[in-house]
């Protein structure tokens, strides 16, 4: 047991990681996610480029297009979609004509990928994706259609051994092989399907959540968000995407979410073992104390709790109490005492609200820890800025019963610099269960931050249709104190470009012309300035655009700048004006024009709205409201 005055430094997990270090080759792990049952065949990007038509792995492999990818050939490229089609990945060629719109513009015109809005907001210290790295090599593309067995002329089965169910259960390799990973996920009207397939729509596939994780969990967390074959964006931490849990997907086969437990607690194990090799200690305990969240939703997951060996109480009788608890959390986690901040500005507490195992909160309670404390840094890796509190890191991941405890313990409902209630971040993780017990603690869902933003604005800006819908009812007599208009303009510029959201919006009276002005608050209007300084003599990002073009802005410009197509379309179909200018004198069409839009969007700018309408009654058809 680690003694209280220890330094992190000559902590057992801190000699633990130096031991996986020093052993080398023998002792680091490999970290391929799960082996590779089927070979990685993937097609170079040439190929990709002149393709016309969707052809199965089976042709492409017999005409020499689709190759086994070694290593030293190139870049791997691994691209996560979900299929628009009934039998076909994409009947039409709309996804595949943007992804090659996109990788010509990737390779010949842009020089780097911006990060997303919200990162750069949160977390500023994160990197764009530089594409030098991108053209330095040979260019290989990972595809499923492509890349793996479609059992043509095999009938319907697939048995555990059959080459589909193999390739299948390689995935997690071959996400770490890749050296990059594109989120494809343009938004595709399918009328004979009756939907919209959509960035959340992805988001929401137990699938694709599994491919995000493994690469969220390789060396190299950052993934790229294709949009249209011009709009792009970085994702570099947990908050940027509403992603939420692979165990909680959308899954066409139940049993594949329990076969899918194991193969994610072998990624983790291994990331986890491949930190400590590292000696990332901080990193190390993020995502030792996230098991808990990674693996909800799998029913027969185990959680790794000695992971770093030779705990050992100097108590037999205290074998269970919360006193060795305590002692073992801190020694594995390499922390020398119950106070202590790391290095990264956390404290223990922050790291066991992480997790959200209530009798480990309440142990360390009872030694007299500080509830409210604040962390000192932002923390990239959660896409956390600096000022969180024990509730609102418990009330972000959904904790509920970890929430209640830290109530009943006289947690501060109002947190952090900005000074925002705590269920702004139930808010935030589509929680309706969390807003009920923040708001039943006395939260107000529609106090403002100094930022003049409250819980709605921020639900709606996340796209968190659910959470949305309990904070309104929650709020239900004081939605007069709240600007929705200004929570429409949002939802527009950030995550919350849906056509649920739009119609709800609407419901309660939101203007879907509204015009944005600079409200009257110093930091506001200094950030404005300084933004929009840099945007025209410094360096561009899509924060710096956004907020340039900000004043006089509609929710439709901004849900075409922001790339939210689904969101733009149900603004037009329910009667947007397309003449309007913002202070730059720039039109929707005008912000349109910069990119590659879908054909419904540029037919609305043309005046033919049909297929706007179209793409937003399928979409509500396929949401939790009705017309």
């Amino acid at each position: 047991m680690p003694c209280c005055g220890a330094s992190p430094d000559e902590s057992a997990l801190a000699d633990y990681a130096k031991r996986l270090r020093n052993q080398g080759d023998g002792g680091s792990p490999d970290f391929t996610a799960s082996p590779l049952l089927f070979p990685m065949y993937t097609v170079p990007v040439e190929a990709l480029l002149q393709m016309t038509e969707n052809e199965p792995h089976e042709v492409l492999k017999a005409k020499g297009v689709a190759v086994k990818f070694k290593e030293g050939m190139g870049n791997a490229v691994f691209v996560s979609h979900q299929w628009v089609g009934d039998n076909h990945p994409d009947p039409e060629f709309k996804q595949l004509r943007v992804l090659q719109d996109a990788l010509r513009h990737l390779l010949c015109e842009m020089g780097h990928v911006p990060m997303d809005m919200f990162t750069e907001l949160l977390v500023p210290r994160s990197k764009r994706l530089r594409l030098k790295e991108l053209r330095s090599a040979p260019l290989f593309i990972w595809f499923d259609y492509f890349s793996c067995p479609q059992l043509l002329g095999q009938g319907p089965a697939q048995g555990s051994d059959s080459d589909l169910s193999k390739a299948i259960n390689s995935i997690p390799a071959y996400v770490a092989k890749c050296r990059f990973f594109f989120a494809l996920c343009p938004v595709v009207p399918q009328v004979s399907l009756g939907s919209v397939f959509t960035p959340m729509t992805w988001g929401a596939r137990g699938w694709c959540r599994v491919e995000r994780v493994c690469r969220e969990l390789s060396k190299d967390h950052t993934w790229v968000m294709i949009k249209s074959g011009k709009e792009m964006e970085l994702i570099s931490s947990s908050v940027a995407f509403p992603g939420g849990s692979a165990g909680e997907g959308l899954f066409t086969v139940a049993e594949d979410r329990n076969k899918l437990a194991p193969v994610l607690e072998g990624v983790l194990m291994r990331k986890m073992m491949f930190l400590l090799a590292k000696q990332d200690l901080v990193a190390f305990r993020i995502l030792y104390n996230m098991q808990s969240v990674h693996l909800r939703g799998f029913p027969t997951a185990t959680i790794v709790r000695d992971l770093v060996p030779g705990f050992d109480s100097d108590d037999p009788l205290q074998n269970g109490s919360p006193s060795q608890e305590v002692d073992r959390f801190l020694y594995q986690n390499g922390l020398p005492n119950v106070h202590a901040f790391d290095k990264a500005g956390w404290a223990p507490l922050h790291y066991a609200a992480l997790g959200g195992n209530p009798d480990l909160l309440r142990a360390l309670l009872e030694q007299r820890v500080d509830v409210n404390c604040w962390t000192t840094k932002e923390q990239p890796l959660v896409g956390a800025h600096s000022g969180l509190t024990p509730l609102q890191i418990c009330s972000f991941l959904k904790h509920h019963e970890a929430m209640r405890l830290l109530i009943s313990a006289g947690a501060n409902l109002t947190c952090g610099i900005l000074a925002e209630h705590a269920v702004t971040a139930a808010a935030i993780a589509n929680d309706p269960e969390g807003v009920r017990i923040l708001c039943k603690a006395r939260c107000d869902p529609t106090r403002p931050n100094r930022l003049n933003m409250h819980a709605i604005d921020a639900a709606a800006a996340i796209g968190a249709s659910v959470a949305l819908e309990e904070l309104l009812m929650q709020a239900r007599h004081d939605l007069h104190k709240v600007d929705l208009s200004n929570s429409l303009h949002w939802a527009m510029s950030f995550r919350g470009g849906s056509a649920e959201i739009v119609h709800r919006l609407l419901d309660v009276k939101a203007n879907m012309d509204y015009l944005n002005v600079t409200q009257d608050i110093l930091v506001l209007k200094l950030i404005v300035a300084a933004k929009s300084f840099q945007h025209r003599f410094g360096r561009a990002t899509m924060m710096t655009r956004w907020i340039y073009h900000l004043q006089y802005q509609t929710p439709l410009m901004a849900a075409v700048m922001s790339g939210q197509y689904e969101g733009a379309a149900a603004l037009v179909a329910c009667g947007a004006r397309l003449d309007v200018r913002n202070a730059r004198g720039w039109t929707a069409s005008d912000f349109a024009r910069e990119q590659l839009v879908p054909d419904f969007l540029k037919k609305a700018f043309e005046g033919q709205a049909r297929d706007c309408e179209t793409v937003y009654t399928l979409a509500i058809a396929n949401s939790h409201v009705e017309l």
